[in-house]
């Protein structure tokens, strides 16, 4: 065979390969966010139960305790292991609070500026090695209609654009934002019912010393985070 050949059939095989490759990932739709996006509609995405998250790196809750609403926040990392990027999950349950009940209409994420932002939610039950995400409430309003990158810095998902916002007693859908970051440290996850909340979560950056102390920090945080958080 001419050497000619010999690098067409690597060439051939490569390609073939690498098509199947492409065949085997999961075929869910994300919206990917660019800054200055404004608000995006994410009516045509896929509840993306086909994607696999199965490398939890770190998991973590907080419970909060309002007059208006009440409930427990859930977020955690997993790398992702079609890109090798880290993917963020948020979730909430949204409980009554101590003198009214009030829906949740936004979550807000920061520390984002710099990475690739696709965005995408399932509704689901989520298992991790360090913790669980709940399968969402079917009462309305659990899955996030709207995105948004209005700044660099932060990811939004909207619950009340066209549908009703996140009631009482119902807990969100598990929204993800993927990106190619490699690490993570403490961020910042904010919900809104008129006010803002800000709560624990975990965002894409380089990884400080404080990741250390962010479980201390925190009254009412349960932390958990692998040793090694990058492979």
């Amino acid at each position: 065979m001419s050497t000619n050949l010999r690098i067409r059939g690597v060439i051939t095989a490569t390609l073939l390969g690498s098509f199947a490759l492409l065949s085997a990932v999961p075929s869910a739709q994300a919206v990917v966010l660019t800054a200055p996006s404004g608000n995006v509609s994410m009516s045509g995405v896929t509840d993306a139960t086909a994607y696999a998250l199965t490398d939890q790196l770190a998991y973590g809750t907080q419970v909060v305790t309002r007059d208006t609403f009440s409930g427990t926040a859930r977020f955690a990392v997993y790398k992702d292991t079609l890109t090798g990027g880290l993917d963020f999950l948020y979730q909430f349950t949204n409980a009554p609070g101590a003198l009214h009940s009030d829906p949740l209409s936004q979550f807000t994420m920061v520390d984002f500026t710099g990475f690739t932002t696709d965005v995408y939610y399932r509704t689901d039950a989520v298992s991790g090695q360090f913790g669980n995400f709940l399968a969402a409430s079917s009462n309305g309003g659990e899955s996030p209609d709207q995105a948004r990158r209005n700044t660099p810095n932060t990811v939004g998902f909207d619950f009340q654009a066209t549908l009703p916002a996140l009631q009482t007693g119902s807990t969100s859908a598990v929204v993800i934002i993927k990106t190619n970051a490699t690490q993570f440290h403490a961020g910042q996850f904010t919900v809104q019912d008129g006010d803002v909340v800000a709560l624990a979560a975990y965002a894409p950056g380089p990884e400080p010393s404080s990741i250390v102390l962010f479980g201390t920090m925190l009254f009412g945080v349960s932390i958990f985070v692998r040793k090694k958080l990058t492979a």
